[in-house]
């Protein structure tokens, strides 16, 4: 009885602040109530776009799976791993925006904002025209489909405009992505998140399209990078002309102090964003030198769908990040104790509970998935993919409130290490044991390493003033 009640009693507090009209932002329960209302309206919008990309996810690999066959869909899986890398040209520039835009917010200072927008914007444009040159330099000078270790199943020609079409729409969205950050730095993502849902859609749309049309792989690359750049053009859009207007980026507010805010939280994140990429990213053009293709297409499944549970489980707490910055800078410190605590519980419980019906029930998962059995596991790997999920969830959670506040360089070396350490222990151990042995070396070093070092690191943000 008593915890019925302290239940409803929390859901009555929870349903005053679903409310459109802000809360008093003058006083400190006015601040904390506004930072959970905004934190409910982003993260309900944020699922629900979330939901829409997964939608595309879900609809696109089994579709993608059935069109191009195992093989095939292997090279496409690669091609988009490489991909990721290519967003790597923001050099970190987009994600250090969200933490200059929460601690200008924190100080109420518009017109630093406003340089740090115009700035970033410039910089990114300026990135991408470089990238784009290189490209067209370099593409001529590569034997492509011996990168990707598919000679004899697809032409060089044919490789080499896989690769265009799924380079060009990540370099077109580097400038837009801002939008995005700049809406969460002043906690209102859910703006964003509005707007976003149009690029998954049209994504679903387009691919069902191309399949019917019996596009070449080329082409069905292209129309599945499609989906990021449409949603943050139509974000920009309405920032910079209806909703934040004097945020509009301008050359002649670009700022030397702004550039320099920028890279010296930017470095860091770039090296951060390597390491990270060496420990996802590297294991599917590993395991195409190392193993077969199939085991490639298999592992690629499952990792998929670690992803978006990852990618499910940070966004239900993401929007708590910026609030953490605006508080910290504020002097509200144990607002941002008490509600970290909060974070990591919820998002513990969602990954224990995830990985507890991977275990009992993952292949069946796949077989509603993929709607066939072609792929399935055993329960040594499904147990390693829980373990996994367990606990790079734990370790997330002090990532991202460490990123939040700055303290990136220990986190880069922390990175680096995991990174070399996956992509040396996948080469060893994925011949012998396939997919376990990817998920293996995956997780050793956050398993064993950072799942303690990261709270230590982060104890200090965690303290009283």
């Amino acid at each position: 009885m008593g915890l019925s009640v302290a239940l409803l009693e929390k859901a009555r507090k929870a349903a005053l602040l679903a409310r459109l009209e802000p809360f008093d932002p003058t006083t400190p329960e006015g601040r904390s109530r506004e930072r959970y209302r905004r934190i409910g309206l982003n993260t309900l919008t944020g699922f629900l776009n979330r939901g829409l990309s997964m939608g595309l996810n879900i609809i696109a690999v089994p579709l993608v799976l059935w069109y191009l066959g195992k093989e095939r869909y292997a090279f496409c899986a690669t091609i988009t791993s490489l991909t990721t890398w290519v967003a790597l040209f923001n050099f970190g520039a987009v994600n250090s925006l969200v933490n200059l835009i929460s601690e200008a917010h924190g100080k109420d200072h518009s017109e630093a904002a406003r340089r740090h927008v115009s700035t970033a914007f410039f910089l990114l444009v300026a990135i991408t025209c470089l990238a784009a040159v290189g490209l067209v330099l370099l593409l001529p000078l590569v034997k492509w489909d011996s990168v990707f270790a598919v000679q004899g199943l697809l032409s060089n020609d044919i490789v080499k405009w896989g690769v265009i079409a799924g380079v060009a729409p990540v370099l077109f969205n580097l400038p837009f992505s801002i939008a995005q950050q700049i809406y969460a730095g002043y906690q209102k993502a859910y703006i964003a998140n509005l707007l976003s849902c149009a690029g998954p859609i049209v994504g679903i749309a387009g691919l069902v399209l191309a399949v019917h049309l019996k596009a070449s792989l080329p082409v069905l690359i292209l129309v599945l990078g499609c989906a990021p750049p449409i949603a943050s053009g139509l974000s920009l859009l309405y920032l910079t002309g209806i909703d934040l207007p004097w945020l509009r980026p301008q050359p002649s507010l670009c700022s030397l102090h702004s550039l320099r805010r920028l890279l010296r939280t930017s470095v860091p994140l770039f090296l951060f964003q390597v390491g990270g990429l060496l420990v996802n990213q590297t294991q599917l053009i590993i395991m195409a030198h190392r193993s077969t293709l199939e085991t490639v297409a298999d592992y690629a499944v499952i990792n998929k769908l670690y992803v978006l549970t990852m990618g499910v489980i940070s966004l239900s707490t993401y929007s708590f990040l910026p609030p953490f910055r605006e508080a910290f800078e504020r002097g509200d410190r144990d607002w941002v104790r008490l509600n970290f605590k909060r974070m990591v519980f919820l998002r513990m419980t969602m990954a224990t509970a995830v990985s507890v019906l991977l275990w009992v029930a993952g292949n069946l998962v796949l077989r509603l998935w993929l709607r066939n059995g072609s792929v399935a596991f055993t329960l040594q790997v499904w147990a390693a993919m829980g373990i996994l999920l367990i606990s790079a969830t734990w370790v997330t959670a002090f990532s991202d409130l460490l990123t939040i506040m700055d303290r990136i360089w220990i986190q880069t070396l922390f990175v680096l290490v995991n990174g070399v350490g996956t992509a040396l222990l996948t080469f060893f151990l994925t011949p012998a044991f396939g997919a376990l042995g990817a998920i293996a070396a995956l997780s050793f070093v956050t398993l064993f390493m950072l799942s303690w070092l990261a709270p230590m690191v982060a104890r200090p943000l965690l303290e009283p003033a």
